[in-house]
């Protein structure tokens, strides 16, 4: 029996008991008590405060330790208590390890109140009904356990813990009880077993737990409820055991109990720890209690239950959770321990001040908000997940208001239901159903993951249902994601500033009505749906009112600016104040508008749709048979006819405004008609006042007549025998500023099906694109980009009725310029000049104003007057005639023929300056007596070099005396072909180049050291003076040389590796080779002179290398070294030199190696020619146009020719006659003029002074000779004369002579003539008529041409050629500039053509044809008309690549213009100027022509 002051105890710690509601006690469950299962009951007031405490105990008295409470007690045995204890001191009071104090009886209290420390020790355990510790610090070590669960004491007065009856219900505490037993044919709602209590000591609970009920009146199988547990210290516990507060288990008998009080209040909390104040487990679990901690400071883990107990009766339905308050964070835990459960959490009112932080509500726990007004508010974060349930309503008011702040809102794997409960009677029970309750929710973050938010009833087929209107207003991010849906059986708002996204596919904002407002962006992701219906059962006033009314409503031309949500407005969906709107999903309503958005962006699988949510009846509704038969509903078009069996079925008729459609489609059938259609709903964006800046439409936008079969489906009845219609197209109102339309999107508003038999087709809606700001003239942007579909075709009827007719599609009127729906700019050629839309308003422009190559041109907004503008085809062009620059200026002068007189005016006059110019020039420049010889003017002006004059024509004079061999380069000097010397030397030479060798060791080795070894073939070893070097030379080593067998190293390598070294610095480098092989196609003349310029440096390199290499200073005097060239090898002392020099032919083709070998001031012993014999002579050239055959002449050889008394001018007339002869033979073509010529007139002329020239083939190799030529040997039939004192003297007799003269024609240097030269290996080959015909003869082409400019030579009229020569070059160069304008302003490809296949063909010309005039040197002229020539044919094929360009370019200008114009016109004008063009082309090319020709002959 508890003592007094155990009970002012209890009166002291318990909370107030709750009344009843309007003095309604709480009723019992059994079925006919006439009360409402779910009626919550109001706390008593407080109870007054508890008596006081007893006195304590001592420690060495009732507790059995040792010590004392003041200092230190330690009870180390364990302790059996009957009654209350209270403990009391200054010190601290220790319980040994393995202690158990027990006090097994419910409400059996243990107070502890000390100033030290409390420690319970490792393994002890307390046990009693509620157990209080006050004092400095605590530790519970491990394993310790305070466990009063199942002991709890009578819950506070009046409370409804305890659940009443025999169904086995669990006790309600932190929580309801749950109850097993459920009525859903008799109740809306489950019940519950005992109530939740102790709400208002939420932060500190102190109450016990309930006990459970049990299943038999005759005994008491529940559980018992939970004690308490307190622990309070100043400073620090240290928890690492365990706290239990768990309510008893009932079994299958009886309910569990409901979970105790646990609070500890501490600055420090540290330990891992199990604190549970769960319910316990019965038929029916027990609520989970309270728990509640105040530390500041928290480490490690503890771990905190206060789930619900288990059912057995009913395992999903759990005993409801309790709650955990953190009081630091100021936080509630709703956990249930993932336990499912069917039972509430109560959740009260909240405080105000301060706000709680945070509210989790988890793991299946389910809180209820049971008021008729409520408020959850949180200063941070209301987090719901793990299948938790947050539920608003009040049972037995038709209306409740709840209101939902927190900073963030998150939802995951849960519920927020917003419901009430409003009792019907009847005649035989009551019914429930569930009544709108406003939701006023404002949050900053509401995020939600597979989560649901639901408003609605669950009646929904009782009509007169209290409607509210609910709020969400989240101000920065609302997503929901992974199925999650905001549903509402009545008016719903959406309000924001931040980002909406339902972000995939089964997200969902369902209600009758939505206005979406405020937020900066909007995005319904694939999947999602945005929907706005109304009930089936619904009437709604502003509906009826829309489908009877023939009047636009006023909100939807004119909607208000607040975006509130308003029942009275004809809005089902309403998107208002809103920056971008991104649709991937659906958005469905039954009128839907946009207002105050600034983008709405459809993406192809995103679709706004309004099909089938029109009227049921309306204006045009279809009429209907008796027999079920209807027509289509009619709207933009009529509805289509139905026909069945005979009978027949009209329509409904058109109606609506064309110019601004504002109406709700009409469907087909009524509402008792299986299968009856609604019409099309409205789809409106914008305002007069606010249109849509930007829609892009990349999916579809709808409003299409509902068909027999999807009516059908949705109503799931049965298919008639005989049906109605389809229904009508709706309404697509656009007041927009831009339109885009992608490729696969649609605007439609077509009519529905009608049923299979017989059903008329639903007549086509109306679209309407009401511009907003259409700009014209200059200031004109494309309104809007049309690649989609936009359709209004009215609907087929399913059997044989009628298909509805197309509805309309219009716009605003278009001002001038502009037509169409869309406003589009006239066409180009077209002007408009009046306003309105129809196509045909765009008139044709006159073609006689438009000039030829001209175009009209394209204007901003179009052609407003009759003289369209126009532009000429290319910016060559100039307007306004669209001449180029030499039309203008041919024009300018009075046309084509004037002007052509006066070109040739000019050029006449020019070319008389000209020829004028280049007599006077040429007869000065050749005048004789203008110009003194050289001599004189060096003899007068330079008397100091007289004497070396003097020395030069002395060296002139010996030099020839003195020649001993010509040794040819072989090769013809091109990049692939260069020059090279043999490394065999000829006969006559041999024995010189073997001394030769020699001294080009002397030459090299005396330079820079006064004395050389010289070492001998033999091994001998000789050092010498360079003084005496010579004689050395000359004395021994020369007479060696004879003894020296042929071939040996000794004197063959060192001139084999001075031929190398000649042969490298003849051969040209890769790069140079290159650039003639890029040029040859593209310019040859400037591959030619690239070619010839590279062979003077060539020639130049092998003088230089040859003089800075092997002529040292070994001259006696410095005046001898300057008379010198070429390569010399002398020595100092003695009457012996060797020089050798390196000459060429003007081509520049053919080199030559002249060996030089006599002393140094005067020979005496001079040879002649007859000791020469035979003498080799290579033509020049290589028989092309531009390097023919020539014969070389030169001083020595005609020197040489004096000696046998052939006088120069004999001489001068034979290579005269055979260069003329040479001139005619080209490459590939056989010597047998040259032969026949030599046998005609050259040998008969020089046999008489016993000289003999033939044809010789030099060097044959497998692809022919290397060089042709001449060999003089002497005559067989000459008569050797000495004449007086004869120029030969020669020291041999002249029977010597004779007998040299045949050894040397005989000496075997020359092969038979009669062999085939072909088959034969030699250097030299003499050719005649009997052998000439074995080489290749290659016809030549253009013969005719050949002759004509190698034989038409004017001869007298110099003059006039030269005049009219001038005038040609002139007028080439004249229509050359004239013919590169034109086809620059005509054509840049032909322009490019003709200049860059053959650059600078068309200009090099003229001023190669100046130079070739002004030569004042007759070879230099003949070389300049070469090149001259071959210019003038680069110019001739430019010309023909003019003509052909220029006829190309005319076939490929269109013949004629569009039929719309006239075309007569255009091909007048193009005739005479292409005339024009080829007349300029035809002259330039006869010009160039004659010039060809005569300017080559020239």
């Amino acid at each position: 029996m508890p003592f007094p002051w155990l009970i002012r105890l209890f009166t002291l710690f318990t909370i107030p008991s709750f009344l009843c509601l309007f003095g309604y006690p709480f009723a019992s469950i059994e079925l006919g008590s006439g009360h409402f299962p779910g009626d919550y009951s109001p706390p008593s007031p407080p109870p007054p405060s508890l008596p006081p405490l007893p006195p304590p105990s001592p420690c060495e008295g009732d507790l059995k330790g040792f010590g004392s409470l003041d200092t230190l007690c330690v009870i180390n045995s364990s302790l059996d208590l009957v009654a209350d204890v209270y403990v009391y001191g200054n010190g601290s009071l220790e319980i040994g390890s393995g202690v158990k104090i027990s006090c097994p009886f419910a409400g059996c209290s243990i107070y502890v109140n000390l100033s030290g420390r409390f420690v319970l020790g490792a393994k002890a355990v307390i046990v009693a009904g509620s157990v209080w510790v006050e004092a400095g610090n605590a530790s519970l070590l491990e394993r310790s356990v305070i466990n009063v669960s199942a002991f709890g004491g009578e819950p506070p007065g009046e409370s409804s813990g305890t659940p009443e009856g025999v169904y086995g219900a669990g006790g309600g505490y932190g929580g309801r009880g749950a109850s097993c037993l459920v009525r859903d044919e008799e109740f809306g709602n489950g019940v519950w077993g005992g109530d939740a209590y102790g709400w208002s000591e939420l932060d500190k609970p102190w109450s016990y737990g309930s006990k459970g009920g049990t299943t038999t009146k005759e005994k008491d199988f529940g559980g018992g409820g939970g004690g308490r547990i307190k622990i309070n210290v100043t400073e620090w516990i240290d928890v690492r055991g365990t706290l239990l507060a768990d309510g008893g288990d009932g079994g299958f008998m009886g309910g569990g109990g409901s979970g105790g009080s646990i609070f500890i209040k501490a600055h420090k909390m540290t330990g891992y720890t199990w604190i549970s104040a769960s319910g316990g487990d019965g038929y029916a679990g027990g609520s989970g209690g309270r728990v509640a901690i105040d530390v500041f400071s928290r480490r490690d883990d503890q771990k905190f239950f206060v789930h619900g107990g288990k059912s057995f009766g009913c395992p999903k339905n759990s005993g409801a959770a309790g709650t955990f308050y953190d009081a630091v964070p100021r936080r509630l835990v709703v956990c249930n321990h993932n336990m499912t459960t069917e039972t509430d959490t109560l959740l009260l009112e909240f405080p105000n001040q301060p706000l709680w932080t945070n509210i989790y509500i988890e793991n299946h726990g389910k809180a209820v908000l049971p008021l008729l007004w409520s408020r959850v508010q949180v200063q941070g974060q209301l987090s719901l997940s793990c299948g938790a349930v947050l539920t608003f309503g009040l049972a037995r008011y038709p209306s409740s208001v709840f209101e939902l702040m927190a900073e963030e809102l998150l939802m995951s794997n849960s519920k927020i239901k917003a419901i009430a409960l409003l009792p019907l009677s009847s005649e035989h029970t009551t019914l429930f159903k569930r009544v709108y309750g406003a939701l006023r929710m404002s949050v900053k973050m509401h995020l939600m993951l597979n989560s649901e938010i639901h408003i609605h009833g669950v009646n929904d087929a009782i009509n007169d249902a209290v409607v509210a209107t609910s709020l969400l207003e989240v101000s920065n991010l609302l997503v929901l994601k992974d199925s999650s849906t905001i549903q509402s059986s009545g008016n719903l708002g959406v309000h924001g500033q931040g980002y909406l996204n339902l972000s995939g596919p089964g997200n969902l904002i369902e209600a009758e009505r939505i206005v979406l407002s405020l937020y900066y962006s909007v995005n319904v992701g694939v999947g999602s749906e945005l929907r706005s219906l109304l009930r089936p059962s619904s009437s709604d006033d502003a509906m009826t009112q829309l489908c009877e009314s023939r009047s636009c409503p006023l909100e939807l031309v004119h909607p208000p600016e607040d975006c509130t949500v308003n029942s009275t407005l004809a809005f089902t969906l309403q998107i208002c104040r809103v920056e971008e709107f991104n649709v991937e999903g659906t958005v469905k309503g039954s009128v839907v508008h946009f207002h105050l958005v600034r983008s709405v962006v459809v993406l192809p699988s995103g679709a706004i749709s309004a099909t089938g949510l029109g009227c049921s009846q309306g204006i045009g509704q279809g009429k209907l048979l008796s027999s079920g038969l209807g027509g289509g509903g009619g709207y933009g078009g009529k509805g289509g006819a139905g026909y069945y069996d005979n009978d027949f079925v009209g329509g409904g008729i058109a109606y609506g405004n064309v110019d601004l459609p504002c109406e709700l489609g009409s469907g087909s059938g009524n509402d008792s008609l299986p299968g009856s259609t609604k019409g099309g709903g409205i789809v409106a964006m914008g305002s007069m006042e606010h249109p849509l800046p930007n829609l892009l439409v990349e999916g579809s936008l709808a409003a299409n007549g509902e068909s027999f079969e999807d009516a059908l489906s949705k109503q799931g009845g049965l298919a008639p025998s005989i049906g109605p219609g389809g229904g009508s197209g709706g309404t697509i109102l656009l007041f927009v500023k831009a339109l885009a339309l992608g490729n696969f999107s649609i605007i439609s508003s077509i009519g529905g099906i009608g049923s299979p038999n017989g059903g008329g087709g639903g007549g086509g809606g109306r679209i309407h694109f009401h511009w907003s700001d259409i700009r014209a003239g200059n200031g004109y942007q494309p309104i809007a980009d049309v690649n989609g579909t936009v359709l209004v075709s009215g609907g087929l009827s399913g059997g044989r009725g009628h298909m509805g007719q197309e509805g309309t599609i219009t716009g605003k009127t278009c001002p001038e310029g502009l037509y169409g729906i869309f406003c589009e700019e006239c066409p180009v050629g077209t002007y408009k000049n009046v306003s309105g839309s129809d196509r045909n308003l765009c008139s044709i422009c006159p073609a006689y104003a438009l000039p030829h190559r001209a175009v009209y041109n394209h204007v901003p907004g179009g052609a407003t007057e009759a003289n369209c503008p126009y532009k000429c085809i290319s910016d060559r062009y100039h307007m306004p005639e669209c001449y180029t620059t030499i039309e203008e200026l041919v024009y300018t002068f009075g046309g084509p023929w004037l002007f052509g007189f006066f070109l040739l005016d000019i050029l006449i006059i020019l070319a008389l300056v000209l020829s004028v110019a280049r007599m006077r020039f040429v007869a000065i420049e050749e005048s004789p007596e203008l110009h003194p010889q050289c001599s004189t003017q060096m003899d007068k002006s330079l008397p100091f070099l007289r004497s070396l004059d003097e020395e030069l024509n002395i060296e002139k004079e010996r030099k020839w005396r003195n020649q001993v061999h010509r040794l040819y380069f072989l090769g013809p000097n091109t990049f692939r072909k260069p020059w090279q010397l043999p490394h065999s030397p000829p006969d006559q030479v041999k024995d010189l180049v073997y001394g030769l060798s020699l001294l080009l060791y002397c030459s090299r080795s005396r330079c820079s050291i006064g004395e050389v070894e010289l070492k001998l073939w033999s091994s001998v070893v000789f050092v010498v003076d360079l003084a005496e070097m010579c004689s050395f030379m000359v004395l021994s080593v020369l007479p060696i040389l004879a003894l020296v067998p042929q071939g040996s190293s000794c004197y063959e390598d060192a001139f084999n590796r001075f031929v190398d070294e000649v042969n490298g610095v003849a051969s040209f480098h890769w790069w140079e080779g290159s650039i003639y092989v890029i040029l040859s196609p593209v310019a040859y003349p400037l591959a030619w002179s690239w070619l010839q310029w590279r062979r003077r440096k060539k020639l130049q390199q092998l003088q230089e290398f040859v003089h800075s290499e092997y002529d040292h200073s070994c001259l006696r005097s410095c005046r001898c070294r300057a008379l010198y060239e070429g390569l010399k090898f002398s020595c100092t002392g003695y009457n012996a030199s060797i020089l050798l020099q390196i000459g060429a032919t003007s081509d520049l083709m053919l080199a030559y190696l002249d060996f030089y070998l006599g002393e140094d001031e005067k020979r005496s012993d001079d040879p002649c020619l007859h000791h020469r014999y035979p003498v080799s002579l290579a033509f020049g050239g290589d028989g092309t146009y531009m390097a023919p055959y020539f014969f070389h002449n030169d001083y020595i050889l005609t020197r040489l020719l004096e000696e046998v008394s052939v006088s120069s001018t004999v001489w001068y007339r034979f290579v005269a006659g055979l260069n003329a002869q040479l001139r005619l033979v080209r490459q590939g073509q056989t010597f047998a003029a040259i032969i026949s010529w030599l046998e005609t007139h050259g040998n008969p002329t020089l046999s008489a002074y016993g000289v003999q020239v033939d044809l010789a083939g030099f060097h044959l190799t497998g692809t022919g000779f290397s060089h042709f030529g001449l060999v003089m040997r002497a005559s067989e039939t000459v008569s050797i004369k000495v004449v007086g004192e004869s120029k030969c003297r020669c020291s041999k007799s002249k029977q010597q002579l004779s007998r040299s003269i045949r050894s040397a024609n005989g000496a075997g240097h020359f092969k038979d003539p009669e062999r085939p030269p072909l088959q034969m290996k030699s250097s030299v080959v003499i050719l005649n008529s009997k052998n000439i015909d074995e080489i290749k003869d290659e016809k030549f082409t253009y013969r005719v041409m050949a002759l004509f400019i190698h034989h038409v030579i004017p001869t007298g009229r110099q003059d006039l050629v030269g005049l009219g020569l001038c005038i040609l070059l002139l007028g080439d160069f004249s229509l050359v500039l004239l013919t590169l304008t034109q086809l620059y302003t005509s054509s840049i490809v032909d322009f490019l053509l003709v200049l860059f296949i053959l650059p600078l063909g068309i200009i090099l010309p003229f001023p190669a044809g100046i130079n070739a005039l002004f030569c004042q040197n007759a070879k230099k002229s003949v070389g300049l008309a070469r090149i001259h020539a071959i210019w003038n044919i680069i110019s001739l094929v430019n010309v023909v690549t003019t003509l052909v360009c220029g006829y190309v370019h005319y076939e490929s200008l269109p013949r004629s213009k569009s039929s719309e114009f006239n075309s007569w016109n255009f091909r007048r004008q193009d005739s005479s100027l292409g005339l024009g063009r080829e007349r300029v082309v035809v002259v330039a090319l006869f010009i160039d022509s004659v010039q060809n020709s005569s300017s080559t002959v020239y």
